[in-house]
């Protein structure tokens, strides 16, 4: 059985409105883009994927108030779509 690598600060949960283990989509960010931090860049960001990638809601990602949350498997997406380091990592 392989042993799956997690970036220490991503943070996994199990989200029952997802049904999935889960994460959040603000620390995903900061994970991938250490220089960006701001909520605008941040919102930004995420809608341009939802939209661009077609992620749906409640299958792939939960909207919160102060966020969303990500399936392991949209993570892992967008993990491949910044083609850097950090996602290369994310996704592992």
């Amino acid at each position: 059985m392989a042993t799956q690598m997690i970036p220490l600060a991503l943070r996994i949960f199990h989200s029952d409105d997802l049904n999935s283990y889960a994460l959040d989509a603000y620390e995903l960010f900061q994970f991938l883009h250490p220089v960006k931090k701001s909520e605008a860049e941040f919102v930004f960001w995420l809608d341009d994927r939802i939209k661009e990638y077609d992620f749906e809601v409640g299958f792939d990602f939960e909207r919160e108030d102060e966020g969303a949350v990500l399936t392991l498997n949209m993570a892992k997406e967008l993990g491949r779509i910044e083609r850097t380091e950090q996602g290369r990592e994310a996704r592992y």
